[in-house]
């Protein structure tokens, strides 16, 4: 009688590991990496700037205005993801204190607590005590946002080619609204200045970039559909200042009473269509920057050993990097002024390529 042999077990493939992308220390940034609308926003704004972007260079504090907009970009991004799923189909159950607001603060505070000292803490704290008491007045304004067939991506990254450029970023949202693709873009602002936002918006830079990467993404899968525009979400961040032996929870009322007696004070939706001649202009200047940020930089990379020739030979001084003193202080300071006066203690070279689109 034949023996029998047993079949060998087929051994599984382990899980593919993400590789991590080598961060700037490692290998510095190439054009090839991809161009965010920030990263060329800061190349617009002062070369000085984006250079120190592009060696890694962070701020170690985070400013409190800053993780507030971050923390109610986190509670839009997981609410808007529980409703397109169909986790979450009525505004009762997006409220304060309820199974999903714990749940998901209690997220944010672990995401928070790797780089929390005592000091970030009680910031974390205070931002999600001012959350707290807007958040009730957001949910009830927009009650159509509850609508599952609204939503069809949060959050979501695209990487896409435009005429031979590697355009990057992390878009708010993508909805349906009739036959109409819109992108969602959420602002959180201490000041609304009504006048001023309406007239930016026709030609906004994020917008329209976005628009245009997000347009060429689809036409590359082969999908049809033209993005018609912006929902411009804009969400006012308090500006109550804590009262002397005033609690967290009594100062979340305080707001919450003021939210729910003016929300229009507090809450603006721009709807910002964007006709073609405006996209074309957008698109013509966008080339023009993408192809003046890589002649910069691949300029820089050239020379920083070497050192730059003569500045009065050729096209070199139109190419060096030099500080635009006016971008320093805008509607809020530059983050490298310190830098800038060869202080570097503020700030740590982590490497991070591009830091928004970190998860």
């Amino acid at each position: 009688m034949p023996k029998r042999t047993s079949a060998k077990k087929k051994r599984r493939a382990p899980p593919s590991i993400k590789q991590r992308p080598p961060t700037l220390v490692e290998r510095p940034y190439v054009v090839a990496d991809g161009i965010t609308q920030s990263l060329l926003s800061s190349f617009v704004d002062c070369r000085v700037q984006c250079k120190f972007s592009l060696l890694g260079w962070r701020r170690e504090q985070t400013k409190d205005s800053l993780e507030y907009g971050s923390l109610f970009h986190f509670l839009l991004e997981t609410l808007y993801e529980c409703i397109r799923t169909g986790s979450i189909t009525h505004s009762d159950d997006a409220l304060v204190d309820g199974p999903w607001w714990r749940k998901t603060l209690k997220t944010w505070r672990a995401k928070m607590a790797p780089v929390a000292d005592a000091g970030a803490t009680q910031q974390t704290e205070f931002c999600i005590a001012q959350a707290r008491g807007v958040w009730k007045g957001y949910v009830r304004r927009y009650l159509e946002d509850f609508d599952r067939k609204r939503w069809l991506e949060l959050e979501g990254v695209f990487d896409t080619k435009w005429n031979d450029f590697r355009l990057r970023g992390r878009r708010d949202g993508m909805m349906r609204i009739g036959k109409e693709l819109w992108l969602l873009e959420t602002k959180t602002k201490a000041q609304i200045a009504h006048e001023a936002i309406e007239g930016v918006l026709a030609y906004d830079f994020q917008n329209l970039f976005y628009i245009t990467a997000n347009q060429a993404e689809l036409l590359a899968k082969g999908e049809c559909g033209r993005i018609a525009g912006v929902k411009y979400n804009i969400i006012r961040r308090p500006n109550h200042k804590l009262k002397d032996g005033e609690c967290l929870p009594d100062y979340s009322a305080r707001i919450a009473e003021d939210v729910l007696v003016r929300p229009d004070h507090w809450f603006v939706r721009y709807e910002v269509a964007y006709p073609e001649s405006i996209l074309k202009r957008h698109q013509q200047e966008l080339l023009w920057k993408l192809r003046s940020f890589k002649q910069w930089w691949e300029f820089d990379q050239k020379h920083r050993v070497t050192g730059a020739p003569d500045g009065n030979i050729g096209m070199a001084s139109l190419l060096e990097t030099y500080r635009n003193e006016a971008a320093c202080q805008k509607r809020w300071y530059c983050t490298y002024i310190p830098m800038c006066g060869e202080d570097k203690t503020p700030y740590n070279q982590d490497g991070i390529l591009f830091e928004e689109l970190e998860d």
